[in-house]
């Protein structure tokens, strides 16, 4: 679905890129004219939008965190920024990383995923009804998943 399982860690080195500030990136139009769109088509379709940031120190910061949840709260959208989050995911920029801080490895991916996976059970409501052949095609990757982890 999209992740590239990595084992391997490159460390992240530089400095606390969510050092408080009061400064706030800008939205540029585009991005929130697709941003409403993208909400007008979920309020149609009749599904939740969640704003999410996943930990990357390399492109993330500060002022892109109250630049997007300015927009977020002017648009009524939740945004979940789990950059703020690190200390209570357990991230660990020595180990769960695999390229200096851009993206996470496999073992920061799964402190995400879990913490996640929690957050979403505990604020929607997921529907159980999914057809035979959605639910063959996560179980397919979910296998596929664990055999390239356990090979990995």
């Amino acid at each position: 679905k999209g992740f590239q399982i990595r084992k391997s860690a490159c460390p992240y080195e530089g400095e606390n890129y969510m050092k408080p500030s009061e400064n706030a990136a800008k939205i540029s139009p585009p991005v929130k004219f697709y941003l409403e769109k993208i909400q007008e088509l979920c309020r149609k379709e009749g599904c939740g939008l969640l704003l999410l940031s996943v930990p990357s120190p390399k492109n993330w910061n500060v002022e892109k965190h109250n630049g997007t949840a300015q927009c977020a709260q002017e648009l009524g959208i939740p945004f979940l920024d789990l950059n703020c989050m690190t200390e209570e995911l357990g991230i660990d920029w020595q180990k769960d990383s695999y390229d200096g801080g851009d993206h996470l490895n496999l073992s920061g991916a799964q402190k995400v995923t879990d913490y996640l996976g929690k957050y979403l059970r505990e604020s929607y409501h997921f529907r159980g009804n999914y057809s035979e052949e959605t639910q063959r095609r996560w179980a397919a990757g979910l296998k596929k998943y664990q055999e390239a982890v356990r090979l990995a």
